[in-house]
């Protein structure tokens, strides 16, 4: 995957503890380049803005404003969006939010006590992603 900086991630969660602890793990995986925003509102302004390229998003479910599974729903509805894959990262993860959140769109889940799991995660979606580039 090269330098893992060259991958742009933003961070949706409403907990100013748990937003932390995401860009704590990303950066020991060698992810960097984070930007962290406290809403799914704010996520999609930023998402929306034409200069802005991001090459995944990691979101809550609950959060103020707009909540992931809306947030994910508009992504994958948008042309210049859908590509970006979506991660659902919420402690909850009842069968019926895994369901919603595969309706939606999201490309992954993970619960936050598997916080470990998201670097594997985010490698292979960003890789996935540059095969599919590859390809095009």
């Amino acid at each position: 995957m090269g330098d893992l900086d060259k991958y742009k991630i933003l961070v949706v969660e409403d907990s100013p503890l748990i937003r932390r602890m995401i860009q704590d793990v990303l950066a020991k995986g060698g992810f960097h380049n984070v930007e962290a925003v406290s809403h799914g509102k704010a996520a999609w302004d930023r998402l929306s803005d034409e200069g802005e390229i991001f090459d995944l998003v990691i979101t809550d479910i609950e959060m103020p404003k707009m909540d992931g599974l809306t947030l994910t729903k508009k992504i994958k509805e948008d042309e210049r969006l859908r590509h970006i894959p979506v991660i659902v990262f919420s402690s909850i993860m009842a069968e019926d939010i895994k369901r919603k959140a595969q309706s939606v769109g999201a490309d992954g889940q993970i619960t936050k006590p598997e916080i470990d799991q998201l670097i594997v995660s985010v490698g292979k979606l960003l890789k996935r992603g540059e095969v599919k580039t590859e390809r095009v």
